[in-house]
This record gives structure tokens, sequence and C-alpha cells, in this order.
């Protein structure tokens, strides 16, 4: 079964015997039992040496947002920073996904300023952290910087689009859920830049019946994204 047949794997998984601890990682994860997988993460780290440590403290991260522990997730990616110095971008990119998600401006500002002047990606920017530059955007009202991002986020987008779109649907998917999101952000510019516009009218009438139906039918889950 490949990687991403998540029928596959959990029917691999009831056929064995005895499973390892990533074994159980794994299976935790395809199922969405984040409990359980931050609990094999933990014991994980108990027991890893640095490089394969450095694996579970993502997957930690990964289970902190999943999970909905926001804080917990920042504080372990600030402390990420501290102590590892080459690895210090991908925890920041961490923390900078907790911050938007917890509505922190202040670190959100914080965090990307330190990334950019750091050349962090060198141009291959995380999503997550397009995604907080466009909502900072739109808290300070920058159509222009707004704009120049929303460029370079679906750029990030469509190029892996086009080659997963070729392998399988499921490849696809967590891509087309990006472009949705930048969708939806799109319309809420709409609404932010020229608030007295028609269209602005129309998409706010539009997303105050939309959006609640949506956050009721998605229940607890997250958005798109990777770790």
């Amino acid at each position: 079964a490949g990687l991403d047949d998540a029928d596959g794997l959990t029917g691999i998984a009831n056929l064995r015997a005895q499973s390892s601890l990533e074994e159980q990682i794994l299976d935790a994860e395809i199922v969405g039992d984040w409990t359980k997988a931050l609990a094999c993460y933990e014991q994980a780290l108990q027991q890893a040496q640095r490089q394969s440590g450095l694996r579970n403290h993502f997957g930690l991260l990964r289970c902190f947002r999943n999970l909905g522990h926001l804080q917990t997730m920042l504080t372990h990616a600030d402390g990420g920073v501290a102590r590892y110095d080459r690895e210090a971008h991908k925890f920041r990119s961490q923390a900078v996904q907790a911050a938007w998600r917890l509505g922190r401006w202040d670190l959100q500002r914080e965090y990307l300023h330190v990334s950019q002047n750091e050349k962090d990606f060198s141009g291959l920017v995380p999503f997550e952290n397009h995604v907080s530059h466009l909502l900072l955007c739109l808290r300070d009202r920058d159509r222009s910087t707004y704009n120049k991002i929303l460029k370079k986020a679906r750029s990030s987008v469509l190029e892996p689009l086009a080659a997963a779109s070729m392998e399988s649907y499921e490849r696809a998917y967590p891509l087309l859920m990006r472009l949705h999101m930048l969708h939806e952000l799109d319309r809420t510019a709409t609404a932010v830049f020229d608030p007295d516009s028609q269209e602005a009218i129309n998409a706010r009438r539009q997303m105050s019946v939309e959006w609640p139906l949506r956050l009721g039918s998605a229940g607890g889950c997250s958005p798109a994204g990777g770790a």
C-alpha cells in the first residue's frame, strides 16, 4: 500500500502481530487518533537520538495543532527555536502556524519579520507563512502587499498541484483545499478593502450564510496544511 492509501495501511496494521512505536504512530495518524499519536511521540522523544528526536518534535507539534493545543504548540516551537539553531527556521514556521490561529498579531509580525531577515526558506516559503502574512495584510488594510503575497501563495500551490493531479485525487485534495482557503481569503479581502462596493456587500451577505454552515459541518477539522 502507498503512504497515501489510508485503507490499505489500516489493513496492514490489522495483520501485524506486534507494532513498533513508529508503526503505532503511523497507525494513529492515519485514523486521526491524535491523542494516541501524541503519547507515542512523547515516548519516542524519551528514547530518540538527536536527529530522529527532531522528527518526533515536529510530530509532537502536529499533534498539538490537530488537538487544538495551540498555546502549547507555540511554547514548544519557541523552545525549538532557542535550542536548535540549524533547524530554527522550521520551528519558526510552526510558531507562525500557532500564532495566526491564536490571533497573536504581535507574534505573527515578529516571526515573519525574523523569517524574512534570516531568509529562512530561500524563496520556498511554507503555505502557512503565506496565510499568516495575508491575514496581517487584511488586518493592516495593506492591499499592495496582500496582492503580492496572494500571487506567491497561489503559485506555491499550483505548481505541486499540477504534478499531484497526475497521480491521484488523494494527493491533489490537500492542495485543492489550500486553493479554496485562498479563494475564501480573497472574498474576505474584497469586503475589507472595498467595504462599500456592491461586490463587498454581496460577499458579506454570502459569507454570513455560508460560513456558519461550513463551520458546523466541519466540526473539529483543522485547515489543510502540512507540518
